[in-house]
């Protein structure tokens, strides 16, 4: 029997894989990482969760403008997915991960458009869940945008595979 912290993440955390788009408050810096924790919560309304660190930066966005696109990459997209984990001091993720942001209808963060489907959101309400808070979000829009077969994690921790 496993014995360490990461136990149950490890059983559990082979699952999809999207990338997150935020906005800053300003309107004008977009921000993408990767989320692993993601999930439907709700049919009526259409909800879904988002657990995110606390310490990362996509954290603060969301308490401030309450606003992100789950979308959903392909398992081409492996690596332009890792590539968006890192922080990224010169110029933006997007650009080093070669994505090319598409404009959203209802929210200011943008779909990606080499991605297979994207959900617009909008924050209702957050749970603090220790080192990480749980954002419940109603989807506002979804769309489909091309076809293909969605990445998928790998069963150890941030190694992002197909």
């Amino acid at each position: 029997m496993a014995k360490n912290e990461d136990a149950a993440y490890k059983l559990m955390c082979l699952d999809q894989v999207y990338l997150l788009t935020t906005k800053c408050e300003d309107g004008k810096k977009t921000h993408v990482i990767p989320q692993l924790w993601a999930m439907p919560v709700s049919f009526k309304p259409q909800r879904i969760a988002v657990a995110v660190a606390k310490d990362r930066f996509t954290n603060h966005l969301l308490e401030k403008t309450g606003e992100f696109v789950l979308n959903i990459p392909s398992q081409e997209m492996a690596a332009q997915v890792w590539s968006c984990a890192p922080p990224c001091q010169e110029g933006d993720k997007f650009s080093r991960a070669k994505l090319t942001p598409m404009k959203a209808l209802k929210v200011k963060p943008p779909l990606i458009k080499e991605c297979l489907g994207a959900l617009e959101c909008r924050v209702a309400n957050k749970i603090d869940a220790g080192d990480h808070t749980i954002f419940i979000a109603d989807v506002l829009a979804t769309h489909k945008l091309k076809s293909g077969k969605v990445m998928v994690n790998a069963a150890v921790r941030h190694e992002f595979s197909i």
